[in-house]
């Protein structure tokens, strides 16, 4: 396999390089191994496209890349955390996520163990406190990586008021009505989406948020919630409601459903945009149910085993520490492009070897991000495996 020749050629290269600069060969020997502890259950769609991304990233730069699966069970995530932790071989890397304040948990436990460690997310603003920054009072804490959880927000939130003005989904009074969908509480996931949110109804034209409800993210709460939300600001109040502002793809597609049973058309009654990439959300969009879905963050573990694999080689990343890939929307426009290359969901064709500033090392700066990804299959063909 190609990348197999990749490896072999490197592991000459640096044991060349090694006899004059033995500092930049810091790697162990063998295959690495990485574990990282989702939070999710093995159900969740999105989450799925998170791992086999990663899983694909891990099988281009030979690395045995472990889930563990912690049920949307937050004490659990933390006793797999000191599972791995007890272990009496443990892996090279450890990747942790921060929700509901267990990350701080998971990073104490790794470092204790000695075990590097990346996070994915952000500490609550307690836990920064206690514990700082990477490499601060924790030194096994090696660096974190988040999603732009606020950009997020805020991308789909302006999406659904430019439009929302454009087709006239004002009521009476010339205000946009807006009910939003956020999910779980006290995650940093949900509450950076909300503030892109709030901030992007900082501005002069006549909207009006209405309720912002937390749910569980899922199809299910997307239409419970707006099924009440309707029967209290359109049934009773007589407000009528103009945009739905949704936390994640599921979310929105449940709102879309409830709408139907009250014999609404999304785009024609009402507008609604959605966070995550999911098959369904996208044949939304094509269909024309919903505006925009903003999305490409499922690649940040995938961009954190990059990461990790240069820096086991030597090639330190705190420069690009504490960074986001940033997002990137889809909509009726655009969603051709993408889905001509990934409607299928193989990821296994993009070559994240030359995200790599080991196998790259002509790169000055990382580039991790998904508009990245679609640049490189811009370039051509030969970029194909």
């Amino acid at each position: 396999m190609k990348n197999n020749r990749y490896s072999i050629l490197l592991c000459i290269l640096w044991a060349g390089i090694s006899i004059f600069f033995p500092q930049v060969c810091v790697g162990r020997e063998g295959k690495l191994q990485v574990t990282f502890i989702a939070i999710s259950t093995t159900e969740e769609k999105f989450w799925g496209n998170i791992i086999s991304m990663a899983q694909a990233a891990a099988d281009d730069l030979n690395i045995d890349f472990e889930v563990l699966y912690a049920e949307r069970d937050h004490i659990k995530a933390v006793e797999l955390a000191r599972e791995v932790s007890n272990r009496v071989k443990k892996p090279d890397y450890l990747i942790v996520v921060a929700e509901k304040r267990i990350g701080g948990k998971s990073l104490a436990l790794a470092q204790k163990a000695g075990i590097d460690t990346m996070l994915f997310g952000d500490l609550t603003e307690r836990e920064k406190r206690q514990f700082g920054r990477p490499r601060q009072q924790l030194s096994h804490w090696i660096g974190s990586r988040r999603m732009d959880d606020f950009g997020l927000g805020r991308e789909t939130a302006l999406a659904i008021i430019n439009q929302g003005f454009y087709r006239k989904m004002t009521d009476n009074e010339g205000f946009l009505n807006i009910i939003a969908l956020a999910g779980a509480e006290a995650t940093v996931f949900s509450d950076g989406r909300v503030r892109g949110l709030l901030d992007a109804l900082q501005d002069d034209r006549k909207t009006r948020l209405l309720q912002v409800v937390p749910t569980d993210w899922t199809a299910e709460e997307g239409y419970r919630v707006t099924k009440g939300l309707y029967h209290r600001y359109e049934t009773r109040f007589g407000k009528k409601i103009g945009a739905i502002w949704a936390a994640s793809s599921q979310l929105a597609l449940g709102s879309i459903m409830a709408t139907r049973e009250m014999r609404l058309t999304a785009g024609e009654d009402f507008v609604v945009s959605g966070i995550d990439w999911e098959q369904e959300a996208l044949e939304g969009v094509a269909g024309g149910d919903l505006l925009t879905v903003s999305g490409g963050h499922f690649a940040e573990v995938a961009w954190i085993l990059v990461m990790l694999y240069d820096y086991h080689h030597g090639v330190d990343f705190i420069a690009d520490d504490d960074t986001s890939g940033g997002s990137y929307s889809l909509n009726r426009e655009n969603l051709a492009a993408y889905l001509q290359l990934f409607e299928s969901g193989d990821w296994q064709q993009i070559d994240f070897t030359r995200f790599s500033r080991v196998f790259s090392p002509e790169i000055d700066a990382y580039n991790l991000n998904f508009g990245g990804i679609m640049a490189q299959f811009a370039e051509g063909s030969k970029t194909l495996r």
